[in-house]
């Protein structure tokens, strides 16, 4: 399932460097290069969000990076986010993080500001 136009669109027009494979139905999107606050470590990671079929009325749920992060300060891992998934050959950290999604307004745009707040307030 490739990603739907308006998705496509938002990640060209804001710069991202992505790519996209299919997995069980699933659409794996690897953002490359995500930077993180200053409390991580390291500080620059790639991003993955598994858009599930159904999506955009089906919810977008947690995401996972890699290389695996930690917080400078305690050299610890974020709340909730010491857990490892292999995906495409990878060992992925994931950051389990729900939150409403709100069917036919929420997007990627939306979890990936969702994903940002997250990131700001694990510190």
């Amino acid at each position: 399932m490739p990603l739907i136009p308006y998705d496509e669109g938002f990640l060209k027009q804001n710069g991202y460097v992505y790519q996209t494979h299919e997995v069980g139905g699933h659409t794996l999107l690897i953002i490359k290069n995500y930077v993180l606050p200053a409390y991580y470590t390291p500080s620059v990671v790639d991003l993955l969000v598994k858009i599930p079929p159904g999506y955009p009325m089906t919810p977008l749920d947690m995401f996972w990076v890699y290389p695996e992060v930690r917080l400078i300060n305690g050299n610890c891992y974020p709340p909730c986010a010491d857990v490892f998934e292999d995906n495409l050959s990878i060992r992925w950290q994931r950051f389990s993080r729900h939150y409403q999604w709100r069917s036919g307004i929420d997007s990627l745009q939306s979890h990936l500001m969702a994903i940002n707040g997250v990131l700001k307030k694990a510190s």
